[in-house]
């Protein structure tokens, strides 16, 4: 008997962490009818962390209405801890690359506004921590959306603490800054001739 441990994260745009176990396991099941399969969906803090979140840990599903990355209404999902006071929270889900268009893509732009409704909803409701992801968003705005959306929830003097979860350690600028980092993928070298 052999056993199989599966652990993917999203295929950006594609398939889902989930999506991609089940697909791996269909696949082992059919060379290996014995195979004991371990399915982990993974997150490196962009679209499915809420996902792997609610499968780990008792927690209840929130869905707010917010502005997307280009300020059109969407419905962004979060999950809070059973003892009410933690809110897991990705960036994708009010900000993400994967709610626009391809030939939309422009991250000088795009804009992190939803992200702050999602936080502020989250302090409405009693989180005292925001565990947020901010893999896979849509902009490189450095939250200047977010924080417009705080203030005009009035939320700015919110007694809270936000913990960033992600798998990278770059700046906001320079060589290894973010923006030149990560605009390209979000359609920068498109209309700049190169990246951010």
């Amino acid at each position: 008997m052999k056993k199989v441990v599966l652990a993917f994260d999203s295929f950006k745009g594609c398939i889902s962490a989930r999506e991609a176990c089940e697909a791996c396991a269909q696949g082992v099941c059919e060379a290996w009818q014995d195979a004991v399969i371990v399915q982990i969906p993974l997150s490196d803090g962009g679209e499915g962390q809420v996902e792997c979140v609610r499968r780990m840990l008792p927690t209840r599903s929130v869905t707010v209405e917010v502005h997307g990355p280009l300020m059109d209404r969407v419905e962004a999902e979060y999950a809070i801890s059973a003892d009410g006071k933690t809110a897991y929270m990705e960036m994708a889900a009010a900000s993400g690359l994967t709610l626009v268009p391809q030939e939309q893509r422009n991250p000088m732009t795009a804009t992190t506004y939803g992200v702050g409704e999602m936080i502020a909803d989250a302090v409405k409701r009693g989180c005292q921590t925001i565990v947020m992801g901010i893999g896979g968003s849509a902009t490189c705005d450095g939250g200047r959306g977010m924080i417009e959306a705080l203030g005009d929830c009035r939320c700015l003097d919110m007694d809270c603490r936000v913990i960033v979860a992600c798998d990278v350690n770059n700046p906001l600028f320079g060589k290894n800054g973010a923006a030149y980092v990560f605009a390209p993928a979000k359609g920068c070298h498109a209309r700049a001739g190169g990246a951010a």
